[in-house]
């Protein structure tokens, strides 16, 4: 029974001392718990915070891919899915706790259009945002800028289990600069099209995506490009109309074309130090040009620009160049021709002057120095253009230029031909050349009183624009006079500026001849481009380039020096009277007794014979083809000059005849129907007397092939016989650029 009773016991307290461990085992185990699971879900959590910070960063490079990739942002999150991101829309749409993800795009992005780009200042918006939070539903309210930027700056980390990505993608967008030099040019960006309309493009700046297609057309209003590319850098191009057709749209940093007109001088001295040019000397001609080209009467009110070398003529005997003119027309005047390109120089002193050829010249000559090519002035052929001393005993030419198309100066025509020249006192003088070359003649008239506009200073350069003219940022008008004086003028012109000797100025003359009026202004400032001495003052100016092409008419037999009618066809009387048409070839008549130039002129009464004693208008014609320029003509860029020179019977005798230039357009080369109306000259009805003839800058109508000259004699009803004459008939087409 004890054993029994013991073995009882003993079971009872195996039993109890197994509860009391399995008791302390489950206090161990509780309190293990109790240590080790926060550290565990803590672990756990971090994973998963981790987890998503990953997945945020990821969906964040799917958005700049699809940013790069189609050139607009991701409209919403799930448009990440499934090209830019691993993940299906709805493992996108919400975290591992299904609380949702958000994505924000900043307000100002919200009407991105790549093909217009974005500012600069908008730079700083191209963001967005990636919110998630696995605590609870972020729930970002973002409608503007402020909010937008009050999540940007939020401080996650205060915040459990909320995540913030930031996406900047503003070094994603490149910069594209457009400018334009001058007038012209359009453009197109991601299909959006800008023209200039002919004027002057607006500078663009903006910022666009990699693969932005980009289009620069030459033409005012956009059609087919010079220039295209995708966009994979930063990109600057600039319109430059100078440049040649089909590369007028060139990267930025080339250098700029030069000006297709431009100024050439060269100087009293040796000149050192200026922009571009180290040094040069007075038998040197050199350009005043771009880069960085502006004029003293420009916008910038400054005088900059680059000189660089043209010809140095003292390698061909030329010690000092004194005057010049640069030939843009070629032509023939006085029985001399001359071409484009050739150079109208006269120098100080005598020298034999030797290139291709020699020839013997002194200071009061003026000799043409012909390229070897067109403006390569490696090499050339002399030739004698003018004997000053045949005129007026002239010992010494110190400035010149050549009058290349019919210019209007304050109400006095100057022809095609005339000379303007300077050789004493302070006048400019008007010489119209009836014969050119070895043997010179012609008529001197005084143009430019210097006295009546207070020149007091020789001057040393003269150059007449003839048509509106831009040069560099500035717009030079027809009958405008450029001119430098030796040391300069302290009280020129009606205005009364102070000149010095190295600046060049434009003369605009309201009156000419002995009551010459008119006022200066400064378009060369030389100290401003480092030109201060004397001897770095302007002998000569030759503006080479025209903005027109100008195109001397084929006249047959403008001057009759065949002796007969050659090239000409006699009218009927177009007055319907039935008079005697007598015009021919004759050395002199009863109304004159010399010839304009040469020994021939057209007269009306060559034959001699009775016209009768009516009212009576004949005269001779003849047709000039002008289909060459049909383009030109029909897109109305042409017009038209005429000029000569005629005599009549001086009013008061008894007859009063008189003799005139008229032109009619026709459309056809011959035959076909006129144009409009005819354009007369004035009459010239003065015995003994050549009265200068001319019609100025008539537009050609569309659809002219040929234009009829007539030369027309008027015979009043007093006497028997029609006297009037013409001699030295020129005609010129100007086509616009």
């Amino acid at each position: 029974m004890k054993n029994k009773t013991h073995k009882i016991v003993n079971e009872h307290n195996e039993a109890g001392f197994a509860l009391i461990a399995m008791v302390g085992v489950l206090a161990i185990v509780m309190i293990m718990a109790t240590v080790i699971w926060p550290n565990m879900f803590t672990s756990l959590n971090m994973k998963a915070n981790e987890a998503e910070k990953e997945i945020l960063e990821s969906i964040g490079k799917g958005s700049a891919t699809y940013l790069r990739s189609t050139r607009t942002w991701p409209p919403t999150l799930a448009a990440h899915s499934p090209g830019y991101s691993p993940l299906d829309a709805t493992q996108l749409m919400q975290n591992d706790r299904l609380f949702p993800r958000y994505y924000a795009l900043h307000p100002n992005m919200g009407g991105f259009n790549n093909g217009v780009g974005l500012a600069e200042v908008d730079l700083a918006d191209a963001r967005f945002l990636l919110i998630s939070n696995r605590t609870a539903d972020a729930n970002p309210v973002i409608t503007n800028a402020a909010e937008f930027n009050t999540w940007w700056t939020t401080d996650e980390s205060a915040i459990p289990d909320l995540h913030i990505y930031r996406g900047n993608l503003a070094d994603a967008f490149l910069r594209v600069t457009l400018t334009a030099l001058d007038d012209g040019g359009s453009y197109q960006i991601g299909g959006a099209t800008t023209n200039s309309g002919g004027g002057t493009l607006a500078d663009y700046m903006r910022y666009h995506l990699p693969g932005t297609i980009f289009s620069l057309d030459e033409d005012n209003t956009y059609g087919t490009p010079e220039v295209q590319f995708a966009l994979t850098g930063n990109v600057a191009y600039q319109f430059d109309p100078l440049c040649a057709p089909g590369s007028q749209w060139r990267v930025l940093s080339a250098p700029p074309c030069l000006s297709s007109i431009v100024l050439w001088l060269s100087t009293q001295g040796t000149a050192s130090d200026a922009p571009g040019l180290d040094t040069w000397t007075d038998s040197h001609i050199v350009s005043f040009d771009n880069p960085n080209l502006t004029y003293e009467t420009g916008p910038a009110g400054q005088t900059f620009g680059t000189f660089a070398s043209i010809i140095e003529m003292s390698n061909f005997g030329v010690t000092d160049i004194d005057a010049g003119h640069y030939v843009n027309a070629s032509m023939t005047v006085g029985g001399v021709t001359i071409n484009e390109g050739d150079l109208l120089l006269s120098m100080v002193g005598n020298a034999t002057l030797t290139s291709i050829n020699s020839l013997a010249v002194r200071d009061e000559d003026v000799f043409i120095f012909r390229p070897v090519s067109l403006d390569d002035y490696s090499s050339g052929t002399f030739f004698m253009f003018m004997d000053a001393s045949d005129v007026g005993g002239i010992d010494d030419i110190e400035a010149f230029t050549f009058v290349e198309m019919n210019t209007t100066v304050a109400g006095q025509v100057l022809l095609q031909g005339d000379m303007l020249l300077y050789y004493d006192d302070e006048d400019v003088h008007r010489f119209e050349p009836t014969s050119l070359g070895a043997t010179t003649a012609g008529t001197l008239s005084v143009l430019i009183d210097g006295s009546d506009i207070r020149i007091s200073e020789e001057f040393e350069s003269l150059e007449l624009i003839e048509e509106q003219t831009n040069l560099g940022d500035i717009t030079l008008q027809a009958g405008q006079i450029l001119a430098s004086f030796e040391y300069g003028d302290s009280d020129l012109g009606d205005n009364r500026i102070n000149v010095d000797v190295t600046d060049i100025v434009i003369l605009d003359l309201t009156s000419v001849g002995s009551n010459t009026a008119g006022t200066a202004t400064i378009l060369v400032d030389g100290a401003d481009v480092a030109l201060t001495s004397t001897a770095e003052g302007t002998d000569s100016i030759l503006i080479k380039g025209s903005p027109s092409t100008i195109v001397a008419l084929s006249i047959t037999n403008p001057g009759f020096e065949t002796g007969d009618l050659t090239g000409w066809t006699k009218t009927g009387d177009l007055t319907g009277n039935g008079g005697h048409n007598g015009w021919g070839a004759r050395t002199s008549t009863g109304a004159m007794s010399y010839a304009h130039g040469g020994s021939y002129f057209g007269d009306a009464r060559a034959d001699d014979a009775v016209t009768g004693s009516n009212f009576h208008e004949m005269g001779v014609f003849q047709r000039l083809d002008v289909a060459a320029y049909a383009t030109d003509i029909d897109a109305g860029k042409a017009t038209t000059s005429f000029s000569g020179f005629g005599h009549g019977e001086t009013p008061g005798g008894c007859c009063d005849d008189k003799a005139q230039l008229r032109i009619t357009f026709y459309d056809a080369v011959s035959g076909g129907s006129p144009i409009g109306y005819p354009y007369i000259s004035v009459w010239a009805n003065t015995t003994e007397t050549w009265d200068q003839l001319s019609i100025n800058n008539v537009p050609v109508p569309a659809g002219t092939r040929s234009i009829e000259l007539l030369l027309l004699g008027r015979k009043e009803v007093g006497g028997t016989k029609l006297d009037g004459g013409i001699d030295d008939v020129r005609g010129t087409l100007t086509i616009a650029p």
